[in-house]
Order: structure tokens, then C-alpha cells, then sequence
């Protein structure tokens, strides 16, 4: 059996759209089961459905959750639900991350001997819900540590986040036309108390006209710790194609000199320097429509 055309238009939406999310997700789940009523058939259905609908599906119901544990991994679902509920990201966002990592020709390993190589490249295992969920979580433990100065390394972080734009109904996954102007706020964390170097943290797209100003400067510290808010601007990409918001940390005298020499560095070249400057997708498409701005993340 396969899921019939009603239940295929009820899942095949993104359902992450409410303001309550939990709600959202409670309300597919029982929507489901009540649109597809033969409980014989659960297995067959869910068997079909892509990770996204099942994150969607198995928040409460033990139905649902004894129906799909031959097909996913729980632990997989888990971690999907932990960065979709907790961080705010979209579903699709390792589809996102393969295409982005794709686009900029950064290897994936596939073989035993690459992965052997170690050197924090990526592979299919750092691709999953699982890892992407522990390496966010580990930059967000370094966050409050450094917040209650037990941590004395640098660490910046971005504490939340929103935009407003043609189509930000999914803060991690705004949607813009080319040249578009993204207006962001931010509140955020920079420290390092362990040196007396000047370093700057600032938010761009890419590293696009970085030197050119198309960027925000967040926050300078020196041997001292700032959380603060802060808004700024942002100019989309003329050329369509999927981008990413990010921050850096720099290790200069201003935020000029670090938009001139800094900024040209490789994109996400390992699942930590992507942890650690990750904010949101972006993709430029002529075609956005307009959408309301989700809910900050």
C-alpha cells in the first residue's frame, strides 16, 4: 500500500509554518491518523514518507513511532526534531547543506581511506540529523560557559536571530529577489578574556563585497566579554542560486582591515567551522513571493 493522494497533499506541504510550532507538528500528527483511519496501513505509509514528514508525524503517538523505527533510526528523528524545534531550523536543511556544499565543490568522503585522513573534513555521517544536533549543541554548551566567564577562549555567538525580506517566513531559510535588501537583527555574544588581540565578529552573505561594506559589523572585543543587540543590512545576490548568512571572527586591528583580509577565506570547509558561523540560507529566486517573517529564531 502507499499513501493515497489525500494523506500525500496533507504531508507533502511544509507543516512548520504556525507561529506554534509544537502545535503544528501535534495537529499533522493527528490530522493523519485521522485522514488515514486504517491503522493496518500505517507501516506501508510511512515507509514512503521522506525524514521530513516523519519528524512531522512522530512527536506523540506510539502508533506512529512503532509504525516507522524499521525505517529510520529514532535517534536520527530525534536529533531532526531537537534542530527544528529548539534552533529553528527548516526540514530541508540537509538538503540545502549538500546542494550549498556542492555549489562551492567541497569534498564529501566517501571511501574508508578519506575518512581515514582526519582532518575534520566532511563525510555522510556529519550529512545527518544526529551530528549536525551535536555540533550545534557543543558551540551552544561553549556559549554559556563563556557567558558565565568559565570559558576564557574566544567565543561568539549568534543568541538569536531575525530577518525581514521578501519571503522570511523560515528564518533559516529566507527566500529573496537578486538585490534585494535583507534587514537583520541579532543579538549576540563575543568574548575572549584569555589575550589581549583585537577581534572583531561580523555577519555577510557569502563572502560577497565583504570589503565593499555589504556586511554587519557586529561586535570588537579586547580581553572582555560583550552581549549586545545589533541591526543592519544586508544586499542580496544579483545571480540566483542558494547562498549562506554567516559570521567570522577576526583577528585585526578594524573591521575594515578584517573585511579586506579575512573574509576570502573557503566557506564551511568541516562540520565545526560550519557550526561555528552558520545563521540562515539564502536563496536568491526572481520569482519570491511575499510571505510574512516568521518568528525570530
Amino acid at each position: 500500500a502507499t499513501a493515497t493522494p489525500q494523506i500525500e497533499q496533507l504531508l507533502r506541504g511544509d507543516p512548520i509554518q504556525s507561529t506554534d510550532q509544537n502545535m503544528s507538528l501535534k495537529n499533522s500528527e493527528r490530522n493523519m491518523l485521522e485522514v488515514l483511519g486504517d491503522q493496518s496501513l500505517l507501516g506501508d505509509v510511512c515507509a514512503s514518507l521522506s525524514l521530513p514528514d516523519i519528524v512531522c508525524l512522530s512527536s506523540t503517538s506510539r502508533t506512529v513511532r512503532d509504525a516507522i523505527r524499521d525505517h529510520i533510526s529514532e535517534n536520527e528523528i530525534a536529533a531532526a526534531r531537537h534542530m527544528v524545534m529548539d534552533y529553528g531550523f527548516c526540514l530541508d536543511h540537509l538538503d540545502l547543506l549538500h546542494e550549498y556544499l556542492a555549489k562551492h565543490k567541497i569534498p564529501i568522503k566517501t571511501t574508508e581511506k578519506e575518512k581515514a585522513e582526519g582532518d575534520g573534513g566532511w563525510d555522510n555521517q556529519s550529512l545527518t540529523w544526529g551530528v549536525q544536533a551535536e555540533n550545534w549543541d557543543r558551540k551552544v554548551e561553549k556559549y554559556h560557559s563563556a557567558a558565565e566567564r568559565k570559558y576564557r577562549g574566544l567565543c561568539q555567538w549568534v543568541i538569536s536571530w531575525h530577518a525581514t525580506c521578501m519571503d522570511a517566513s523560515r528564518q533559516r531559510a529566507l527566500i529573496v529577489r537578486p538585490g534585494e535588501t535583507i534587514q537583520c537583527d541579532l543579538t549576540f555574544h563575543s568574548s575572549c578574556l584569555s589575550n589581549t588581540c583585537i577581534i572583531q565578529m561580523q555577519v555577510a552573505i557569502d563572502s560577497i563585497d565583504v570589503a565593499g561594506g555589504n556586511r554587519g559589523d557586529v561586535a570588537e572585543v579586547c580581553c572582555s566579554s560583550k552581549s549586545s543587540r545589533t541591526k543592519f543590512s544586508l544586499t542580496a545576490p544579483e545571480e540566483p542560486g542558494l547562498y549562506m548568512i554567516r559570521y567570522m571572527s577576526s583577528w585585526h586591528y578594524s573591521f575594515r582591515q578584517a573585511a579586506n583580509e579575512q573574509w576570502p577565506k573557503p566557506l564551511a570547509r568541516t562540520p565545526d567551522e560550519f557550526a561555528g558561523s552558520f545563521i540562515a540560507w539564502l536563496r536568491v529566486d526572481p520569482t519570491a513571493a511575499k510571505k510574512p517573517a516568521g518568528n525570530c529564531v
